[in-house]
């Protein structure tokens, strides 16, 4: 397989932003506990520990209604650095909460910038990615996920909330330096008429004697896109795009009705009230991984 490195680079580059995704959504596991028994500056009861366990969700929610839109407005990339911006100030607000009011902020600014974070590194993957690798890198965002996950749960299990947090903040620091210096998708680039950048582009992604065939393939692939543009009721009127979504949307619902979100926002509890003469540390490490 004649992989392109410099490809692989900005995945794993762009990839840590899913890394901290996963962190945030496994946040709750190792963090609840410590603000339920008041070792935290913060002390929290069992509803509001409900709360605060899915308001990364609610913020999901808010952010997907607006993400897509930004991300055709501003770039894959410039929404990636946002997102690691935001990242950083969610973290911040958890290290230093003294109100139950700024960790209920806290997350749901977390799961807003989520939405962005996740929607454009899957883009931003796709659009640079040549054909023949651009399943496996696409995987490997599903990996750092789970990374991320094990990740907050290695520091939350054995860290303060605050000591955790302070150390998440390094993440999206590390995506910023990172992404400095990559180039935009070049598939943006076009959409937007931006030609000579969508070339500069190419020509760091792509081996020199393709990117001229490239350009055009994709341009080609854009202007019949822009001209053919779908209205919102084709995804419920148009055979195949309603099957999609019924695909998708079967696909999303199963993956909540089993219940991982509540397994994994609650892992070290689940695990803590288990007799079996192992750690629920132990356990939840192992689950994660």
């Amino acid at each position: 397989m004649n992989i392109n490195w410099y490809q692989c680079y900005a995945t794993f580059a762009v990839s840590m932003s899913v890394l901290i995704s996963g962190m945030n959504f496994a946040w709750p596991s190792p963090s609840i506990p410590k603000l339920l028994e008041g070792t935290n500056t913060v002390k929290i009861t069992s509803d509001e520990a409900s709360w605060l366990a899915v308001m990364f969700l609610i913020g999901s929610i808010f952010g997907g209604l607006v993400a897509g839109r930004a991300i055709n407005r501003f770039g894959r990339l410039k929404t990636i650095l946002f997102s690691s911006a935001s990242y950083i100030g969610a973290w911040i607000a958890l290290a230093f909460a003294n109100h139950v009011a700024i960790l209920f902020s806290s997350r749901f600014l977390a799961g807003f910038t989520d939405s962005f974070a996740y929607t454009s590194v899957t883009m931003y993957v796709g659009e640079i990615a040549d054909p023949h690798i651009r399943g496996f890198l696409g995987s490997y965002l599903a990996v750092t996920v789970i990374i991320g996950m094990l990740l907050v749960n290695a520091l939350g299990l054995y860290l303060s909330v605050q000591t955790t947090a302070l150390i998440s903040i390094s993440i999206p620091v590390l995506v910023v330096v990172m992404c400095f210096g990559l180039p935009e998708s070049p598939y943006f680039y076009i959409m937007n008429g931006r030609n000579e950048e969508a070339i500069k582009s190419l020509n760091k992604f792509k081996k020199s004697d393709v990117v001229q065939a490239e350009f055009l393939r994709l341009k080609t692939s854009i202007d019949e896109e822009m001209k053919n543009k779908g209205r919102f009721v084709d995804i419920f009127q148009v055979p195949y795009y309603r099957k999609t979504l019924i695909i998708l949307t079967t696909l999303r619902c199963a993956k909540q009705f089993v219940g991982i979100s509540a397994i994994t926002f609650y892992t070290d509890t689940i695990f803590s009230e288990m007799d079996s003469g192992i750690s629920s540390e132990i356990w939840v490490i192992l689950f994660t991984s």
